[in-house]
């Protein structure tokens, strides 16, 4: 069993907002209390709140390609978009990756396979700091979608 204890930090509950102690065990939050404790993570009155999900996000494209005929490296891209959502308190995503587009040569169409090898490569590596997981967004304009899906 693992535990970690923030103390010292200021708590926004449902229906107020408390100087208080937040236990979590086996990742899971399992006690709030007002008040500290000499035990823990000290948060000197700093705000704890829980991170946001993003359900669906384009980014990693935007990243990749920010402006016409330009193309990170995938890795450094993924990174990149990675960073940005943690700076925003992202803790969890959902990338959608496009299957399929109506413009066989776009980066949609080339990058599909390498998009998502690299974000499993990340994320098994231990590169990102949030917990990424695959959205396949599918273009029903494109032909074989149901191959590519099947």
């Amino acid at each position: 069993m693992t535990e970690q204890i923030y103390t010292n930090y200021r708590l926004q509950l449902v229906s107020e907002e408390v100087l208080g102690t937040l236990v979590v065990r086996d990742g899971t939050i399992s006690d709030i209390q007002p008040g500290t404790i000499s035990q823990g993570k000290d948060g000197a009155g700093d705000y704890l709140m829980p991170g946001f999900v993003e359900l669906h996000t384009d980014n990693l494209e935007q990243c990749i390609s920010p402006r016409p005929k330009v193309h990170w490296p995938l890795e450094v891209a993924a990174v990149y978009h990675d960073r940005g959502l943690a700076a925003a308190g992202i803790t969890t995503v959902c990338d959608a990756i496009a299957v399929g587009d109506i413009t066989p040569t776009s980066m949609r169409m080339t990058q599909f396979g390498p998009m998502i090898d690299t974000l499993y490569q990340g994320k098994t590596a231990g590169r990102f700091a949030v917990d990424h997981h695959l959205h396949l967004r599918c273009e029903l304009g494109y032909d074989q979608v149901h191959e590519v899906t099947a």
